[in-house]
């Protein structure tokens, strides 16, 4: 499995847990102070349609994350200024403005060519 995508299935399995766990905290109220515990009755089948929905919005969630995810950055900084006609300097200033997002790659900045094609299509209706 690559790093990439482990991190996201971690991620995936963390906020799975903490749905379900979030669910438990909902039925299980624990008493304070001199008050008694608390019980309440609910059916199992609102139990697991309240787990289905955590787990569907999970998975909604991995969803999203994994398109948004699945392109593996594969150009330079340079590629990249020379695909745009711009110079590293540029980017560099479009990174710092949040308009481009590097992905690093053992201290290298590494882009996306769907990043890059968008920003070529941007420059295109400016121009």
């Amino acid at each position: 499995m690559s790093y990439m995508k482990e991190n996201l299935y971690k991620r995936l399995v963390r906020e799975l847990r903490m749905n379900v766990e979030n669910i438990w905290d909902m039925f299980h109220t624990k008493p304070t102070g001199d008050f008694p515990p608390v019980y309440i009755t609910i059916p199992v089948e609102m139990i697991d349609e309240i787990t289905d929905r955590a787990v569907l919005r999970t998975l909604e969630s991995a969803s999203q994350l994994m398109d948004k995810y699945s392109e593996i950055p594969s150009l330079s900084r340079s590629s990249a200024a020379k695909k745009l006609g711009k110079t590293a300097k540029t980017l560099r200033e479009w990174e710092e403005k949040g308009a481009l997002v590097p992905v690093y790659i053992e201290g290298s900045p590494y882009y996306r060519l769907s990043d890059i094609e968008r920003l070529n299509e941007k420059k295109g209706r400016m121009t």
